[in-house]
């Protein structure tokens, strides 16, 4: 998908669920431009804003840093 194609798909959508599946596409825009560890830490921030949204199985596990 095109940058334009996303940000189109992303503002036309009408469920939850089309916005938490175009993460991948936002992804992959934000990484052309930005990279790679910048596109991670945003769309990391993104899809928290989902948690409540979509069903907890489709969250994945939390990243969890370990202390030594």
């Amino acid at each position: 998908m095109s940058e334009s194609q996303t940000w189109t798909a992303i503002e036309r959508a009408r469920e939850v669920q089309t916005l938490w599946y175009l993460r991948s596409d936002l992804f992959a825009e934000i990484s052309a431009i930005n990279g790679g560890e910048v596109a991670s830490l945003t769309v990391e921030k993104i899809t928290e804003m989902f948690r409540g949204l979509v069903p907890q199985n489709q969250m994945g596990g939390r990243k969890r840093s370990r202390s030594f």
